[in-house]
Formats: structure tokens, C-alpha cells, sequence
């Protein structure tokens, strides 16, 4: 398993100085993005216009994930990269897909 030697650098902060510990840096980054960010409520958002112009006989109703899918899907995965927001591993994920390769069809299949 790889270990990150990359720390945190200094940053410019709003007063000028800048940041001289890895606390102050993420925390620079922290006030960053909650300014950015907002929260807003779910009820005034607008809903976005139907796109689709086709029957009803026409929509997609069913997709069927086979076996071969996922586990093309699983073969791509690069595992040098860092664990999705589900905390599972890449690597994990790529040396079990024997394992779960059925189990993910018949979730996804089931949705």
C-alpha cells in the first residue's frame, strides 16, 4: 500500500500572512469553501424542462446489467487511485470482483 508524503502547502490568507501549519492551511480552505458554498432550500428549485419528446411506449423502462458489465467495469478501475465517497478501495474492489460481480448485477439490476 502506498502512503501520500504530500503535505498541505502554505497559502495566502485573507489578511495577507500566510498559512504556517497544516491546521491553519486546512482551515483556510475550510472557510474558502463554506463562503462559497451555499445552502439552499429543495423547494425553490426550479424544475428542469422534460427533455425527452418520444411516447411513453418509448421510454426506457429496464436496463439489464449483466455479469460481463460489471465485471468490464470492475477491470477498468485504476487502483492507484483514492477510495470513492463509499470508502471502498479500488484495489479492494478489483481483487474481490470474483466475489461480487453477482451480488453488484442483482443490486443494480433491482433498482
Amino acid at each position: 500500500m502506498s502512503v501520500s508524503r504530500v503535505k498541505p502547502t502554505c497559502l495566502q490568507q485573507q489578511d495577507g500572512t500566510n498559512t504556517s501549519t497544516p491546521e491553519q492551511t486546512c482551515d483556510s480552505f475550510n472557510d474558502y469553501f463554506s463562503s462559497v458554498f451555499t445552502s439552499e432550500s429543495m423547494d425553490s428549485i426550479e424544475q428542469p424542462p422534460l427533455v425527452f419528446q418520444g411516447s411513453e411506449k418509448a421510454k426506457l423502462k429496464t436496463i439489464s446489467i449483466t455479469a460481463e458489465n460489471v465485471n468490464k467495469a470492475l477491470g477498468k478501475m485504476r487502483i492507484d487511485k483514492a477510495p470513492g465517497v463509499d470508502d471502498m478501495s479500488p484495489r479492494l474492489l478489483v481483487k474481490i470482483a470474483d466475489c461480487i460481480v453477482e451480488p453488484l448485477c442483482n443490486i443494480y439490476n433491482n433498482i
